[in-house]
């Protein structure tokens, strides 16, 4: 680095992004050892003399690849301050500073919303506060219902990241996402409920509820910051996954097909079909899926009018049709929502229409657990569409138009 920047480069005023693994050992939010922070200090030199602006990047306090309890970027800052007799900042600061200054752009206020899922065996209300404040935003899920004791539960880490997830589209979309960017928010919810299940509750499908919460959030901040949010839309992924055995009578085959349901309208635009958000997961092609196992796709295309109606219609789901190839059994395992309580749609947008699992012109299968199709039987998954957005009547006539075109309508 040093020799790159003692040739005649012309950086006087310009950022300079310095990227350093620093790995400062420490303990309790102290550092325990400096020589790391003190090689780095000629090129700091080096740079300030060349009057560059100086932006430093770093992983801290990781020691092999450890988390290290109290980490923090502030001792670093201020060692570094000390040892070159100017203040130093990392990009954490920086960071943390442009989220507080969108935080400071929303009334402070408390802002509240539920939403019922389906849950696996009874209806699961999702509860969220959020209280802003200046330098300051709580999220808070008490009310929230108590833990299943099913898969489907969520420990806090995971509610943690969708809730910062979904904080950052709205608040902060142009802030870049690191520890600085999600420093401002505090994310709670009680001990035992369904979003802060603690060992031992099984939370292997934990995404079925996760990726509920960014819709949960938004039908808070709607009420603070109105015309940005999104209708609801299907939020989680809808899962192919079959078990059976192969055609050696022996072996037996796994697989998981990626699908998807409907995005919710958008306050400017029509809810995108059959893709995955929050996750941004692609489906997986028919082809591969047939490739590598014994299924046969005998239908897959978007659900015409599955998408909530609005001034902005919500995205649509999919239908899709699938047996065995071999005409033997084979097994489902479910983990479907959006089933008895549909997304929702925003501003006087209709909903969109609920997801289904079904056997064809046969009996309705669950949207969770292990269930059994018969040889010979086709099974049938209508995933959800997203809610639409403001009246339907003011849908614009030209997007009428584009609607029949497509067959959306």
């Amino acid at each position: 680095m040093n020799n790159i920047l003692n040739k005649n480069l012309d950086i006087k005023g310009k950022k300079v992004l310095l990227r350093v693994d620093l790995n400062v050992p420490m303990k309790n939010g102290a550092i325990t050892e400096t020589s790391r922070i003190e090689k780095i200090i000629p090129t700091i030199n080096l740079l300030i003399e060349k009057q560059a602006k100086i932006i430093i990047m770093s992983h801290i306090g990781r020691p092999k690849g450890k988390v290290v309890e109290g980490m923090s970027l502030k001792p670093i800052s201020e060692k570094l301050s000390f040892l070159l007799k100017k203040k130093v900042l990392f990009n954490e600061n920086i960071i943390s500073e442009n989220t507080l200054l969108e935080i400071n752009k929303i009334p402070n206020g408390t802002y509240t919303n539920s939403m019922m899922i389906d849950g696996f065996e009874d209806p699961i209300k999702l509860n969220a506060k959020i209280v802003i404040n200046k330098n300051n935003l709580i999220v808070d899920y008490s009310g929230t219902s108590f833990k299943s004791k099913f898969g489907i539960n969520v420990p806090l880490s995971y509610t943690k990241a969708y809730t910062s997830f979904g904080l950052s589209c709205l608040i902060s979309p142009e802030v870049p996402n690191n520890a600085g960017s999600l420093f401002p928010y505090s994310i709670s919810s009680p001990e035992g409920t369904v979003l802060n299940a603690v060992y031992p509750a099984s939370v292997c499908a934990r995404h079925i509820i996760g990726q509920m919460l960014p819709d949960v959030v938004f039908g808070c901040l709607e009420k603070a910051i109105p015309n940005l949010t999104p209708a609801e839309g299907a939020s989680c992924l809808w899962n192919l996954t079959f078990r059976g055995v192969q055609k050696d009578n022996k072996s037996i085959f796994a697989i998981t097909a990626v699908t998807n349901g409907g995005t919710g309208a958008r306050p400017s635009k029509d809810g995108l079909s059959a893709t995955a958000y929050p996750s941004g997961v692609k489906g997986t092609p028919v082809e591969i899926n047939e490739a590598v196992a014994p299924l046969l796709f005998l239908r897959k295309e978007f659900k015409p009018g599955s998408g909530g109606r609005g001034e902005y219609r919500g995205g649509d789901g999919q239908i899709i049709e699938i047996k065995s190839s071999l005409e033997k059994d084979l097994e489902i395992l479910a983990a479907y929502d959006r089933i008895k309580f549909p997304p929702r749609g925003r501003k006087g947008g209709e909903n969109g229409k609920a997801g289904s699992i079904k056997i064809k012109n046969g009996r309705n299968l669950k949207g969770k657990g292990t269930q059994l199709i018969n040889a010979g039987e086709i099974l049938v998954v209508e995933t959800p569409g997203g809610g639409g957005y403001g009246p339907y009547k003011k849908r614009s006539k030209k997007l009428s138009i584009l609607d029949k075109e497509n067959e959306l309508s």
